[in-house]
């Protein structure tokens, strides 16, 4: 029973869990009471309106009222915190423009944009340590550091808040650094690390007493949390010690939010030591400070406390009533389908026993609208236990029927995403290898022409050669043969051509397979420069094969200086500076 009891729970317990991590992180590192005085705001709202002199007591009115408007109206408050930014950087303050970015950042945060609070954070953690602000520095750490912690980037939180901790110790300010063990405690809680949370929370205890932190109303958040963990963890004695701890802190405080999250908590505790008398007087308790705060959201987790304590002691007619009054409430929030779930099944089961059947089918109705919405194997399972209780034995196999079938497919499902799941991978792999292949073939192919290119540059020179030759042999026949013989040397001449001619078209047919081989690197040539040539283009593909200076002229029968020329033109056209290795590049872009 205690275990049904502690499962049927825990979703309050881990709201109340995430509740006390926003509330720290808001205490120790905003600096700003939770109730701002409309007041102070409406003083400081009249000042900047009549006051047009842009010093900086203008930009701190700007800051004071971003500061307390950024929780109850974050569009207004952005506005001032943006104007207050624009005056400081124009009044080079530096210190003012952080702290005004700060603000800023909470807006967004408060709005649901973590993101954009970031980089905000980020914006004035650049401007404190350009100026050596510490405890600048620690806050818009700890800024960062929760942005990170909302969006469960864990290790990045905690190694922002231990940033935090070396400056906090830098300062010997114990009661900072207290607060950051307790959100590097609640970062682990909410990883569902409990044991290591914990460990934080003490720490952060130990300090206080060691170095006797007051005023002592400092000391709650701790005890709040080393509870919440403690009870997570079934350690309910312990936990109600240090709940009561925090209500003695409290009554010296006044915090009448706190003290009824207190008595709330002590409220849970008594419940599950089935001490059902103590935890109506808590919940009692809380529930008239929450009518006091006027906070219907608050009342509605009491009230659905409260009848739980009611139907374990079976007066199932209040239970039916607090359950009434919490799904009635519950139609005027959003975002608490899982507790108006479990509200209309708990109802549904009331009204079962209380020989309600209408009503009791009615409820479980909406309750199964509901769960198909939310989590649909556990929902489903809670709605076949409430069907076990008024359904016959042939109603039951048919609902078993239907969940094996349910499974049956999810199975087909995850084989067929498993299979689905192979053939990419085998497609990736492949296409890869195929990838790797061409890869190999085509440094292959390029090694070959190299060598080709290399011989074909010998042969060219030897071509040069023969062509000084051939024009001096023609001008000796001119000179020295007449008739037949002058017929027969020409005749030579004209076989010495042919044999050049053929070397001609050896040109051609390499040039041709360069063009091949090199279709995908010409094509990435061109998308860097629209001016490219096809002399432009040939030069490159000589340039990324490796050949040398010398070797190309001799391929495209030009001058030594002139390779150098067509180089810096080429480099010129791919906007590449002088001291950029056109080769590295070349051979980069190919790949």
């Amino acid at each position: 029973m205690l275990i049904n009891l502690l499962r049927n729970s825990r979703p309050i317990i881990s709201s109340t869990r995430k509740y006390f991590y926003v509330v720290l992180v808001i205490t120790f590192f905003f600096e700003d009471p939770l109730l701002a005085q409309q007041a102070l705001i409406d003083s400081l709202r009249n000042e900047i309106r009549i006051n047009q002199t842009q010093d900086t007591a203008q930009a701190d009115r700007l800051i004071n009222v971003a500061r307390l408007l950024y929780r109850s109206d974050p569009d207004l408050a952005r506005q001032y915190s943006e104007q207050a930014i624009s005056l400081a950087a124009e009044l080079n303050e530096t210190r003012r423009e952080a702290i005004a970015n700060r603000y800023n950042g909470f807006t967004y945060w408060i709005q649901g944009a973590p993101d954009t609070a970031l980089t905000i954070f980020q914006r004035s953690l650049e401007l404190y340590t350009s100026i050596d602000d510490l405890r600048g520095i620690a806050n818009a750490n700890s800024s960062i550091a929760t942005m990170y912690a909302i969006q469960n980037e864990v290790d990045i939180a905690v190694s922002y808040f231990l940033n935090v901790l070396k400056v906090y110790e830098e300062l010997e300010s114990h009661y900072e650094m207290g607060a950051i063990y307790v959100n590097i405690g609640n970062i682990y809680i909410q990883q569902q690390e409990t044991e290591k949370g914990l460990e934080y929370f003490q720490k952060a205890l130990s300090l206080y007493i060691q170095e006797d932190v007051q005023p002592k109303s400092r000391y709650l958040p701790i005890y709040t949390n080393l509870a919440q963990a403690l009870i997570t963890l079934d350690r309910l004695d312990e936990a109600i010690e240090f709940v009561q701890k925090g209500l003695e802190e409290v009554e010296e405080s006044t915090g009448l939010l706190t003290k009824a999250q207190l008595n709330h908590m002590a409220g849970k505790i008594q419940f599950e030591k089935s001490e059902y008398e103590e935890a109506q007087r808590f919940f009692g308790i809380t529930l008239k400070i929450y009518e006091q705060l006027e906070s219907k959201r608050r009342m509605i987790d009491v009230w659905y406390d409260l009848s739980k304590i009611e139907f374990e002691l079976e007066n199932y007619s209040s239970a039916k009533k607090y359950l009434e009054d919490t799904v009635l409430e519950l139609d005027n929030h959003t975002g608490m389908d899982v507790l108006k779930n479990s509200s209309y099944e708990r109802l549904a089961r009331v009204e079962l026993l209380l020989g309600n059947s209408e009503d009791a089918f009615r409820y479980l109705d909406i309750s199964k609208t509901l769960s198909d919405s939310l989590l649909k194997e556990e929902n489903t399972k809670k709605i076949a236990e409430l069907e076990t209780i008024y359904e016959t034995e042939k109603k039951e196999n048919q609902i078993l029927l239907l969940q094996a079938e349910s499974e049956t497919k999810t199975m087909r499902m995850y084989l067929i995403s498993i299979i689905a799941l192979f053939v990419l991978i085998a497609t990736v792999l492949g296409f890869r290898k195929q990838q790797k292949r061409r890869a190999e073939l085509k440094k292959r192919e390029l090694r070959s022409l190299k060598m080709e290119l290399e011989n074909f540059g010998t042969l060219i020179m030897e071509k040069d050669k023969f062509m000084t030759q051939l024009q001096d042999r023609l001008e000796e026949v001119k000179t020295e043969v007449k008739g037949f013989e002058t017929k027969r040397e020409l005749n030579k001449v004209v076989d010495s051509l042919s044999q050049n001619l053929q070397l001609s078209e050896e040109e051609d047919k390499l040039f041709k397979r360069i063009d091949q081989v090199n279709a995908g690197f010409f094509h990435e040539l061109r998308k860097k420069s629209s001016s490219i040539t096809k002399k432009d283009e040939r030069l490159a593909s000589l340039i990324q094969m490796g050949l040398s200076n010398k070797d190309i002229a001799s391929v495209l029968h030009i001058e030594l200086t002139s390779v150098k020329q067509a180089k810096r033109r080429l480099k010129k056209k791919l906007n590449l500076g002088p001291e950029y290795n056109i080769k590295r590049y070349l051979t980069d872009l190919e790949a």
